[in-house]
């Protein structure tokens, strides 16, 4: 039975070591959104790297940015790139409008390339976290008495409205 196990280890561990080389043969998409926090109605940047870890070209990059909110938009939605030399890389912001009324979603990035002759394509997805928060105004404050005697009640009225972009507690 102990032989079957190590056995068994030892093309698990090849499979993992197999999986590993072939993930770092490819091209590689990484990104960081500048901003710390996301409010609706402002701008964001997204920078985006492409790496080439191969001794190879890659040929006919091509990026396509598509949002889960329509509220949500990447200017420019799209990108080509001729060639991406074998064992470089290259960097490209992209500016991300924030809606209104966009609420936190994603935005799906597609990619299609060739290594060799090969066409290969992937996509990522990029969480986009909308901060909300109330805005609170008091306003028409009124009193039924004056005065506030000892013992007496007063009655406060307060119209209070949220132009903000979440409810309030």
């Amino acid at each position: 039975m102990k032989p079957k196990i190590n056995f068994a280890m030892i093309i698990l561990a090849f499979s993992i070591f197999l999986a590993i080389s072939f993930s770092q043969s490819e091209l590689i998409l990484s990104y960081t959104i500048l901003e710390r926090e996301i409010y609706p109605n402002s701008y964001a940047t997204l920078n985006l790297v492409l790496q080439n870890p191969t001794n190879s070209q890659i040929k006919s990059i091509k990026i396509m940015f598509e949002a889960e909110d329509n509220n949500i938009q990447v200017i420019p939605n799209s990108m080509e790139l001729d060639v991406l030399d074998a064992k470089s890389s290259f960097n490209q912001n992209f500016l991300i409008k924030i809606g209104q009324t966009a609420k936190t979603s994603n935005i799906r990035v597609y990619v299609s390339y060739y290594l060799g002759s090969e066409r290969k394509s992937f996509y990522l997805n990029i969480p986009i976290k909308i901060v909300r928060f109330p805005i609170i105004y008091f306003s028409r404050i009124s009193f039924s008495n004056d005065y506030l005697e000892i013992g007496k009640n007063v009655t406060l009225s307060i119209d209070i409205t949220n132009n903000g972009y979440s409810a309030a507690k």
